[in-house]
């Protein structure tokens, strides 16, 4: 039985860890999108200030 709760632990373990590096990625990726977007913006600006003239 012991052998069982400690083979069911860690795979919690495991799967907590696999959580973990998910969210990390996730939220790097989110990062970098937020990074394409201000770039996006500034790109647009650029180009309506470009039209104006």
């Amino acid at each position: 039985v012991l052998d069982h709760i400690n083979q069911a632990q860690s795979r919690v373990e495991n799967t907590k860890g696999q959580i973990k590096r998910v969210l990390a990625l996730l939220k790097k990726m989110r990062e970098d999108i937020d990074v394409q977007i201000a770039d996006e913006k500034e790109k647009q600006e650029q180009l309506a200030v470009e039209t104006e003239l």
